[in-house]
Formats: structure tokens, C-alpha cells, sequence
């Protein structure tokens, strides 16, 4: 018995320094290298719910998408149930996410992210993330521009200057030229590493028409949404639906909580007072041991388990056990 304790120990301390040392900067092409014909589909991608909150203080103007009561409520307490991260999307990128959920307003000041109140300016942001592809070219990146408000339906200014960024231009894999069966190594070889995927692509054209944009991606995703407080119907969610995801098609599964009215005005008799409490206390620990339960059950149902989205993504383990799960998976 202690023999096989001690061979078990040296085992489990063996694949822990292994696992080390995996930079997570650089996890993609380190962890796939040997494999790139995964499609990216099938890969476990660590990503971030309402990516840019992270410049929201009680100081930040209000989204154009808030209405009724809550805009009379206390600034403080918007900033508590609106912001969802506090890592800046060159922090995030460093920590190894790939996944972001962008939430955009177009406003007088400029784009700017929202959720609730408005946070960062979206160009800080990409310029973080062309400094970092710069670095590291062979990382797929996935922007979901999945809200975009008052742009009147008129994509034109901001896709065309991804087109003509000197950085990200480059290397955006054209809707034109790929689609969601892409395999790693297929971005790989054609030097891209950013896919921009649009909920409006509309466009002016030169000749004056309008008309969807081929440089930027449309939507190719499920990203089913539990809308609830509680953790066991999250869990059940994302079991259920992990089982059933669409194969051809990127796949999100969101270990979030929503605030109700009973916990925005109760939860503070729990310590709850925050979208922040309710990632770090209730959801995230919870999500990440159930993630390894997501795989197998993927798995079992011939499925893969995709992306993974968390609030303050940090508390609870999430890009460390992605990239684990990414190595057992990788030749899979």
C-alpha cells in the first residue's frame, strides 16, 4: 500500500510539473503543436462573460440601454451588479483567455464596451490585444461582438477599421476563406489568428449598396444562457446541453449567474453584494469542479466541450484547468 501511495505521488507530481510548464501565454500552439489538424471547434477555449468591465467605476456613464428605474438607482450599487471582471483584456490575454465577449456602444466619446454602464474604450483594447498577437501569432483569438447598440445597424466604421488596422488586419481570418470547421493548423498556416464574429455585419459598400461584410465572421455559435441565481439549474444546464451541442458549430457553455430582484435586495443577509460575490462564492468554484464532469459527459455523448465563460474568470481555477483537460484532450 505504501508502495503504490508513493508511485501514486510520484505520478500526480510528474503530470503536475508537466501541466507547469505550459506558459499560458503561448498554450495553444505549445499544447497543439503536435496536432494541428483539431478543429477549433473541439477545443476547450477559456473565455471571459462581458469582457470589458473592468475601467466601470461609480463614475461611468450610463449605457444607452438602460432604462426605467435602475437609472435612478445609486451608482455604486449599478457598478456591483454590472461589472463581471477586473483583469484588463492584456492581463486576461497574458492568463491565457481566447474566448471574449464584447458588448459594444457606439457613442459620442467613441466605441465603448457596456454592460449596464459603460466601462472601456474598445480601441484600447484592441491595440492591447494587437500588442500581444504580435508576441504570440500562432494564439486563435475569438472576439463576439454579440451586442452592438446604436450603430443603426451600419457596421461600416468599425469593421473596416479592423480591416485597415495595421496589426489585426492582417491577421483576421476572413469569413470569406474559412468557417467554423476551421482546424487549428489551417490558421496556423495561413498566418491568421483572429476571428471576429459580428451580430450585424452590415456594410456600405464602394459603389453606395449595403450589404454583409465577408471580412468579419457572423455568429456561428450557440451560447445558450440559464438566466438564474441558482447553481444546480446552471449545472443542469450545461450538463443537458453540453450532451446535445450542435457539432458543426462553435459551442459556449456559461458558468454565470444572474441577479434577481430577491438577491439584489436579500442577498447581502448571505454576503452577497455583488456580481462579484455571486462568481466567487457561489458559481466558480462549483463550475470548475464540474467542468471535468462537462468533458466526460461531452465525451461520452461524442461531443467536445468548446468554449468556457466565467465572471471574474481568476476565482476558482478556470484557465489552469482548461489548459489541463486542452492536454489530455489534444491527441483525442
Amino acid at each position: 500500500m505504501v508502495q503504490l501511495l508513493a508511485v501514486g505521488l510520484f505520478l500526480l507530481t510528474l503530470g503536475q510539473a508537466a501541466f507547469a510548464a505550459i506558459n499560458p501565454q503561448d498554450w495553444m500552439s505549445e499544447i497543439y503543436a503536435n496536432n494541428p489538424d483539431k478543429p477549433l471547434r473541439q477545443i476547450m477555449i477559456p473565455g471571459t462573460h462581458d469582457t470589458g468591465t473592468d475601467r466601470m467605476t461609480s463614475k461611468s456613464p450610463l449605457s444607452s440601454t438602460m432604462d426605467g428605474i435602475v437609472k435612478i438607482a445609486p451608482r455604486g450599487a449599478l457598478v456591483a451588479w454590472s461589472k463581471t471582471q477586473d483583469r484588463s483584456m492584456q492581463q486576461q490575454l497574458n492568463d491565457g483567455i481566447r474566448y471574449f465577449d464584447l458588448r459594444v456602444e457606439n457613442t459620442s466619446q467613441g466605441w465603448m464596451t457596456y454592460h449596464g454602464l459603460l466601462s472601456n474604450y474598445l480601441t484600447d483594447m484592441l491595440e492591447q490585444l494587437a500588442r500581444f498577437v504580435e508576441n504570440h501569432p500562432r494564439e486563435i483569438i475569438l472576439l463576439d461582438f454579440q451586442a452592438l447598440s446604436n450603430f443603426n445597424n451600419d457596421m461600416t466604421a468599425l469593421i473596416t477599421y479592423l480591416e485597415e488596422h495595421p496589426v489585426l488586419g492582417p491577421r483576421v481570418a476572413n469569413w470569406g476563406e474559412f468557417g467554423p470547421r476551421v482546424r487549428i493548423g489551417d490558421l496556423w498556416d495561413a498566418d491568421k489568428s483572429i476571428i471576429p464574429m459580428f451580430s450585424q455585419r452590415r456594410v456600405r459598400f464602394p459603389d453606395g449598396s449595403y450589404g454583409d461584410s465577408n471580412f468579419v465572421w457572423p455568429r456561428v455559435l450557440q451560447n445558450p444562457w440559464s438566466n438564474t441565481r441558482h447553481t444546480a439549474k446552471v449545472e443542469e444546464d450545461l450538463l443537458n446541453g453540453i450532451r446535445q451541442r450542435p457539432d458543426d458549430i462553435f459551442y459556449v457553455s456559461q458558468g454565470v449567474l444572474t441577479p434577481d430582484a430577491h438577491v439584489v435586495t436579500l442577498g447581502w443577509f448571505q454576503g452577497i453584494t455583488s456580481l462579484r460575490d455571486m462568481a466567487v462564492k457561489w458559481m466558480n468554484t462549483k463550475f470548475a469542479n464540474l467542468i471535468p464532469r462537462l468533458n466526460t459527459e461531452a465525451r461520452r455523448a461524442g461531443k467536445h466541450v468548446n468554449i468556457i465563460i466565467a465572471d471574474y474568470y481568476q476565482h476558482g481555477g478556470l484557465v489552469p484547468l482548461c489548459l489541463q483537460l486542452n492536454e489530455q484532450n489534444a491527441n483525442n
